[in-house]
């Protein structure tokens, strides 16, 4: 049997250890289940529960944070409905698809998740790629992205600043709402938790490179580029759920705060 080349874009993670904390390895889950089992998972009471908590954590549908009833939001709706048009299309899809962990012939330590309900985030044995990719494959990380589209343009702060960190933003507050979205402005103290995408490139200085960063000073540009990341999709949101291996999802130093949208691409 050939080698065929496989590229993957996703959320991802470059730094899986033995033992890793951020993934109980031997919690039992189908990793060949089909799309048709996760669908009707999501479907369960108790399981919608848990990934709506999630997305609301994730920003996705904030109406539960302010105490409202089980609600199905937009975006897990329309989750839901794709992924029927999905398994309409692909018969016996399944859920490893859009799960990549490959010890034997990927990059050691790389997982990738992807959103189930979208198909072309994966390709292999493309022609292009053939003469695109070196043999040993790479992981390009897409820095300065806001997430993958549709998902793209909010980037949310997973970790809290140091107290010094903390007293410079509160300095610049003012400055930094003058760019945040109205309904967005989510403070808490003297710093926002959560920004447009475009507010926050021009406050880390990413996209304009020619005009000087709001935010100077060294130590606010670092914790801005290392503590604070797009949102993930309500789809991988659900299927790091349903897979069940990520204890303390939440926490600052979980999977979940550790995913990065990337391309993955290896040989198999």
């Amino acid at each position: 049997m050939g080698i065929r080349v496989r590229k993957h874009l996703g959320y991802g993670i470059l730094d899986l250890k033995p033992d890793d904390p951020r993934w109980d390895i031997e919690a039992p889950w189908d990793r060949e289940g089909r799309l048709s089992d996760f669908l009707a998972w999501m479907g369960e009471p108790e399981a919608g529960e848990r990934i709506l908590d999630m997305a609301a954590y994730e920003g996705w549908g904030l109406g539960r944070e302010r105490g409202q009833m089980f609600t199905e939001t937009t975006e897990f709706f329309l989750l839901k409905e794709a992924l029927k048009d999905r398994i309409e299309k692909e018969r016996g899809a399944s859920v490893s698809k859009s799960f990549h962990h490959d010890d034997e012939f990927g990059k050691g330590g790389v997982v990738l998740f992807q959103c189930p309900q979208h198909a072309d985030w994966s390709r292999h044995d493309n022609i292009i790629d053939y003469y695109e990719e070196p043999p040993e494959g790479r992981v390009t990380l897409l820095e300065g992205r806001t997430g993958i589209w549709p998902y793209d343009g909010t980037m949310k702060r997973c970790r809290e600043p140091s107290p010094e960190v903390a007293a410079k933003l509160s300095e610049a507050t003012p400055r930094m709402q003058a760019f945040a979205y109205k309904s967005m402005r989510e403070l808490d103290g003297a710093e926002i938790s959560i920004l447009g995408g475009g507010e926050y490139n021009q406050l880390t200085g990413f996209w304009a490179k020619t005009l000087p960063a709001y935010l100077k000073d060294p130590e606010v540009i670092d914790h801005m580029k290392r503590d604070w990341r797009p949102r993930v999709p309500v789809g991988v949101l659900a299927l790091m759920e349903y897979m069940g291996c990520f204890p303390n999802p939440t926490s600052p130093d979980s999977m979940l705060n550790s995913l990065r949208p990337m391309v993955y691409v290896y040989w198999c």
